[in-house]
């Protein structure tokens, strides 16, 4: 049996909070579900073949999918997760470093590179601690929440179905039809140096809060373009420099990173006592730690099992 050749990569993880926000509430009061739904959710995909596992996406005119890979129950409240994307109806030639010489590329329009990204969630009372791989391709923590989002979706409407499909005297010992007004939200767990580097600040600039575009929805200006139904992109809102500006950016800040609000990160212009002008950005203050893992030094691919032994280093 030949031996698996070994070398060690750095890893970022990142740490996240999942909770189940139940809709139609006021934004600014929102009202916070159980995570009996999420883990109803998971248990729900676990049943499901690896094809109907797949979201197809499209950004910036790449396609894309993602599907729960693995599915792995370690206790009662720690899952390991494994995702798998790829790219795909994208297939440039192939250059050897060698000889600089290209040739068609062997694969069909719908394969592409394999990219894992790693997740290790524990289940809490009130949320679920996700740890993620941190990496430029496979899945963001954004897109692992539109994806359970998505299978939720999914899950109630069958619970719907089967319930309306039972005879009417089987739905009243039921009780009340399946409920599924709530949604998946996430909001990164903050190394507290955003608020550090705000309040050093010697002159504060403008303010950039990106939301969700559903906040709007119908509202006057939702109703201003009807492209604003498929427009994918967060909103964007500017604050001018006030004197009270650093507090409504605080205020900000907490709801964003109690995953109670549409705020999905904010950009602040900093000014030093120079007047030279930066940009803190809540992009770069999230909790991350790292981990030395190996890969097979043939393929470049991390080794899952070692991924998360070293995973469960960091709690």
């Amino acid at each position: 049996m030949a031996v698996i050749q070994k070398k060690k990569v750095t890893k970022s993880i990142g740490f996240y909070h999942l909770r189940v926000k139940k809709l139609r509430t006021p934004v600014n009061d929102p009202v916070f579900m159980g995570v009996d739904n999420f883990i109803n959710v998971i248990n729900f995909i676990r049943t499901l073949p690896n094809e109907e596992r797949l979201v197809d996406i499209e950004m910036k005119g790449r396609k894309k999918f993602h599907f729960l890979k693995a599915i792995n129950v370690i206790t009662q409240d720690c899952y390991h997760l494994i995702f798998s994307s790829a790219k795909y109806e994208y297939r440039p030639p192939v250059i050897d470093k060698q000889t600089l010489e290209t040739k068609d590329n062997p694969r069909s329009m719908t394969e592409g590179d394999e990219e894992l990204t790693h997740v290790k969630l524990y289940i809490k009372k009130d949320y679920v601690l996700l740890l993620i791989e941190e990496r430029i391709n496979g899945i963001t923590a954004r897109g692992i929440t539109q994806y359970f989002n998505d299978f939720k979706h999914i899950f109630v409407t069958g619970l719907k179905k089967d319930f309306e499909n039972q005879p009417k005297d089987i739905q009243l010992l039921l009780g009340d039809k399946p409920d599924g007004s709530y949604r998946f939200s996430t909001a990164f767990v903050p190394n507290n140096n955003f608020t550090v580097a705000l309040h050093d600040a010697t002159k504060i600039g403008f303010g950039h809060i990106y939301i969700e575009k559903d906040l709007i929805h119908g509202s006057e200006f939702a109703r201003y373009s009807n492209k604003m139904k498929t427009y994918t992109s967060d909103l964007q809102i500017t604050l001018k420099a006030t004197d009270d500006l650093i507090d409504m950016l605080d205020d900000y800040y907490n709801e964003y990173t109690k995953g109670t609000s549409h705020i999905n990160r904010m950009k602040v212009e900093v000014y030093d006592d120079l007047g030279k002008k930066s940009i803190i950005d809540t992009e770069l203050f999230k909790l991350r730690k790292t981990i030395e893992v190996e890969t097979n030094i043939i393929d470049g691919v991390i080794i899952s099992d070692e991924m998360f032994i070293e995973m469960s280093t960091l709690i």
